[in-house]
């Protein structure tokens, strides 16, 4: 089975605002080149890095509130199905994207893109690795991909969430299946 997680890294932000911002608290430092549940790590260039391996942490908030805090890049790398997507933000906005997933064939490719992204392309398409052009992309502005040696000096300190897993639902969204089959709420 292979890797299958998220990250954002985020320029200029110190931890403590990450912390604030994810919910988290520090566990503590892990091996070199061992990879959290959810954790937290500082790059060269003034880039702070969140890595999780809920693969629904960007959509659901804790990881979005970062990109709100200066330029960031996400990444979500799925091997097992090959699957990768990598997004630019600026003031939380998405400003590019660049998605690969083979199962729903779906390849996109749009926004702002950076200038490296044609070459890293024509270079998978050669290879034939085009799962790749994401988190390339990525590595490109912060220096960060999951699968190669982490920058000198990255170690990872684990964070426990302070934060339920998933908010709660809305009183008026409307019941699910079983919710409206048992009368369970």
């Amino acid at each position: 089975m292979g890797l299958s997680h998220v990250w954002v890294a985020v320029q200029g932000v110190g931890r403590e605002a990450a912390l604030e911002a994810l919910g988290a608290e520090p566990v503590g430092p892990l091996e070199p080149d061992e990879l959290p549940a959810l954790g937290l790590g500082e790059l060269p260039g003034g880039w702070l890095l969140v890595l999780s391996d809920d693969l629904w942490a960007l959509e659901r908030g804790p990881l979005q509130a970062l990109t709100r805090m200066g330029p960031a890049v996400s990444c979500l790398e799925e091997e097992h199905v090959m699957a990768s997507e990598a997004r630019g933000y600026r003031d939380g906005e998405e400003i590019w994207r660049v998605i690969h997933n083979p199962e729903d064939q779906v390849e996109e490719a749009s926004g702002e893109l950076p200038a490296a992204y044609t070459t890293l392309r024509e270079e998978a398409e050669r290879l034939d690795a085009l799962y790749d052009v994401g988190p390339q992309l990525a590595q490109s502005i912060c220096g960060f991909k999951l699968d190669q040696d982490f920058p000198l000096g990255l170690v990872f300190t684990e964070l426990r969430s302070l934060r339920r897993a998933e908010a709660p639902r809305s009183a008026s969204r409307k019941p699910g299946f079983f919710q409206r089959l048992f009368g369970r709420k």
